[in-house]
């Protein structure tokens, strides 16, 4: 076995031990989309550093540029984060699967065994206020759901899925 690389891809059973990763193709409805990569990653903070190297070694591997990744990027902290934050009554390991489809990049977050919860159902941040008068939170989803082309939550069986896709511009491909 040669030596460990932690943001490589590894083939492992799709519901490995967290930090076991695979490589599948994709389909989304019926249709093939490409090739897909995923990954566990334990349910804390301290998880960020993994995950961005998963993130920047799909990247790499599919040629995305660099705004597309960087927004992405932050946008997959600010999600993942919550996760860890505000789904606490699970200690299951985050699933992160990606993809690219054409020009567009697929993130889809996994959390499972966890309660009911909408984020896009919360007030949108009045961004207008002065800072005196702004109610803490909200800020960070707003931010993601303002950069990316689009954000989709799903529960169902005590699954929650958060969808991320942003389409690189023409001249980025």
């Amino acid at each position: 076995m040669g030596p460990r690389n932690p943001g490589a891809v590894r083939p492992a059973p799709h519901r490995g031990k967290a930090g076991a990763g695979s490589e599948k193709p994709a389909t989304i409805g019926r249709a093939p989309v490409g090739m897909t990569r995923e990954r566990l990653f334990a349910k804390r903070i301290a998880s960020l550093d993994e995950v961005f190297a998963f993130l920047e070694t799909f990247y790499a591997v599919e040629s995305v540029d660099a705004k597309t990744s960087l927004t992405l990027s932050l946008a997959v902290e600010e999600l993942f984060t919550n996760l860890v934050k505000y789904n606490t009554e699970s200690h299951n390991p985050v699933t992160i699967r990606i993809g690219r489809s054409g020009t567009d990049v697929n993130v889809e977050l996994i959390d499972r065994d966890v309660d009911r919860f909408d984020p896009s159902t919360l007030p949108r941040p009045n961004i207008e206020a002065p800072m005196a008068e702004r109610n803490p939170g909200g800020l960070g989803l707003y931010l993601v759901q303002a950069s990316v082309d689009k954000v989709d939550f799903q529960y169902a069986d005590r699954v929650m899925r958060i969808v991320v896709v942003k389409s690189m511009e023409r001249g980025d491909v």
